[in-house]
C-alpha cells in the first residue's frame, strides 16, 4: 500500500495511507515514522545518534503500551 501510494503531498499521502491500511498497520507505520523523525531531530543539531536498533525497541515499547492502556 504505502508503495503503491503515489499522492506527491504529504498531506494528501497521510489521508491515503488512512484509508488504505487497517487501523493497527496504520499506528504501525505512525509511531514509526514519529520515533525516525525524532531520531534524526536528535541527530542532527545535538549529534545525539541513536541506532536503528534502539528505534525499533522504542517503537515496539511504545505500541505495547498503548495496546495495554486500551485494554484497561
Amino acid at each position: 500500500h504505502l508503495i503503491a501510494t503515489t499522492e506527491p503531498l504529504a498531506k494528501q499521502w497521510l489521508f491515503a495511507v488512512i484509508e488504505a491500511l487497517p487501523h493497527d498497520k496504520f499506528v504501525l507505520l505512525i509511531v514509526t515514522l514519529w520515533a525516525t523523525w525524532t531520531a534524526w531531530r536528535k541527530a542532527i543539531p545535538e549529534s545525539n545518534f541513536q541506532s536503528p536498533h534502539a528505534t525499533h525497541i522504542f517503537v515496539q515499547l511504545y505500541i505495547s503500551e498503548l495496546e495495554a492502556i486500551k485494554k484497561v
